[in-house]
């Protein structure tokens, strides 16, 4: 229902309705309600009637007027019709012509078999209309005792996707939904109601019939017009309230000022349509209707003056804003040339793209400059960004590619170190300990960290150690002679490793001292003959103990062998 309609006057059409009924007349129905405009009054026809003296003429005149009851546009006028029978029956008595007797007999006849058969059929329509108007009342009355059985259960019908959201009224927005929700099926309960009452009046049924139908209307009214029109009441002064709150807080002598009304006059604009249209979609009584709308008319003629030096400076920022993006513009033109001159690396390319950006804002553009220029630098952008994005897959892919390598020799590695340790009991020591190295030099060059690289070494150690328990078992083999050979060389080499080691101290000190300073010339030389006879004896150790350590592998691997 739209709120500039007068919700007190559906109460007061209920009454003229009322009124009209106790005035109707249910026998003549729709036919009475009105004055006949192109069929003579039956107290007119019956006065005409008996002022003609010919019998024959009061036989036409009747049997005529008889035809035009039944025949009329607005449907048949029964009462007139029956009437106009009784007064042309007994003329058929009188003497007449025998021709002009029998022809009026005959359309008199025909006539009456024509109304008996068009009051059969009124007949059946008007019990099919009352048994129609029944069914209808009923669902009415159905319908009502639902909602009043269940009126916290109202489905929203729509209301939340109609009404505009306005800050003002957010407070009390839940309680305008929950009691818009119920005005408007009562709305539609009323509107029924009416349409009802109407077609009652329309249709010819039995006085009593009829009475019955607009007492069952007349308690439904009951039930709806007084709850409707609380709660239009309540709905009304909730929004005058808040109305009239919006309108003291913001533009009231005390309230309004000048200043804050250019910084908000948008704000205040948007919320005085949204009220205005808020207020079109609740049902409102007239008084709250047209008060609301003078205050907000107020308002918006407040902000008048206002906006229109607003219009005027944004007029001026806008021209400024042309010509600052007209530079912008010149700076992308100058990129595009030079791009065409010079290929760029899209990094670079970018890089000056950006550049122009920051150009962007440091200059004053409005909203609607500041999109444009940003879709026109994203296509600048868009193709040094497909190939930036191209080289960033490019080099994820490779990057994959090492890593995958890379997992796939610490697989490598992972299965060689399982499958040597496996084969501890089939291969010889020196075969063994030749694996082992190679494995433990793939792990030094291996690209793994820490984590990676734990798993395999404590494999590595593991399977040491099973070589050096081989090889004890094979040492614990050898004969008395090669047992007494071996622990004699292995001494020799303890030796001799303790003479490299001291030989090493001798050699850093010596060298130390003649990397200093304060010696003499004589001093010096001594020294350095002494630094290379050191050397010396040091590189003749170090090549006992190789043949040492070679003798005592030869005698293990003879012995294993």
């Amino acid at each position: 229902m739209s709120s500039n309609s007068n919700p007190e006057s559906m109460t007061h059409t209920a009454e003229v309705i009322s009124q009209e009924e106790t005035s109707l007349n249910p026998q003549s129905g729709a036919s009475n309600a009105d004055p006949h405009t192109d069929l003579i009054q039956f107290e007119n026809f019956v006065k005409e009637f008996e002022e003609l003296k010919n019998i024959e003429d009061k036989l036409h005149f009747a049997v005529g007027y008889m035809r035009q009851c039944l025949e009329h546009r607005e449907g048949p006028f029964f009462r007139e019709f029956w009437e106009s029978r009784k007064l042309c029956l007994p003329l058929f008595k009188e003497t007449i012509p025998r021709i002009i007797k029998s022809q009026l007999w005959k359309d008199y006849t025909d006539l009456t078999r024509e109304g008996r058969r068009l009051k059969s059929l009124l007949d059946e329509e008007t019990a099919y209309a009352v048994e129609q108007i029944d069914l209808a009342i009923s669902s009415i009355e159905e319908d009502v005792s639902k909602w009043e059985a269940n009126m916290g259960e109202i489905s929203d019908g729509g209301v939340e996707e109609t009404l505009p959201e306005v800050k003002t009224l957010k407070g009390h927005i839940d309680q305008y939904l929950k009691t818009q929700r119920e005005l408007n099926l009562l709305n539609t309960f009323a509107a029924r109601v009416h349409a009802m009452r109407k077609e009652l009046l329309k249709q010819e049924m039995r006085v009593r019939q009829k009475n019955q139908f607009f007492n069952q209307l007349s308690s439904l009214g009951d039930r709806i017009f007084p709850p409707r029109r609380d709660l239009i009441k309540a709905q009304s002064e909730l929004f005058l309230k808040d109305v009239s709150f919006f309108v003291e807080r913001y533009f009231s002598p005390e309230t309004f000022s000048a200043e804050e009304a250019r910084r908000s006059v948008f704000f205040y604009r948007d919320e005085i349509k949204s009220l205005q249209a808020f207020a079109k979609l609740l049902t409102l009584n007239t008084h709250t209707f047209t008060s609301t709308r003078e205050q907000l008319s107020n308002c918006w003629d407040m902000l008048k003056g206002i906006e229109k030096e607003l219009k005027k400076e944004m007029n001026e920022l806008k021209s400024i804003s042309h010509d600052n993006a007209n530079l912008v513009r010149q700076k992308m033109q100058e990129f595009s040339e030079k791009l065409a001159e010079t290929p760029l690396d899209p990094a670079d390319a970018l890089r000056q793209l950006q550049e122009i950006a920051y150009f962007m804002r440091e200059v004053d553009l409005v909203r609607d400059d500041v999109r444009r220029l940003k879709e026109e630098l994203e296509y600048l952008k868009a193709p040094f960004q497909s190939q930036q994005e191209q080289e960033e897959k490019d080099r994820k892919k490779k990057v994959e590619e090492v890593e995958s390598k890379r997992k796939e020799a610490i697989e490598q590695l992972k299965q060689r170190i399982r499958h040597l340790r496996e084969a501890i009991d089939s291969l010889d020591i020196a075969t063994l300990r030749q694996n082992w190295e190679d494995a433990r030099a793939e792990l030094g060059t291996l690209k793994a960290n820490k984590a990676e690289k734990q798993p395999l070494e404590t494999e590595m150690k593991m399977v040491r150690d099973l070589i050096a328990d081989k090889e004890k078992q094979a040492v614990l083999s050898l004969s008395g002679e090669d047992l007494k050979t071996l622990e004699s060389l292995e001494e020799i080499l303890s030796q001799r490793k303790t003479r490299r080691t001291e030989i090493k101290t001798q050699v850093e000190d010596l060298r130390r001292i003649v990397g200093g300073s304060g010696l003499d010339f004589e001093k010096a030389m001594t020294l350095s003959g002494q630094l290379a006879e050191e050397r010396e004896r040091l590189e003749n150790v170090d090549e006992g103990i190789s043949e040492i350590e070679q003798k005592i592998r030869n005698l293990k691997n003879a012995t294993l062998h």
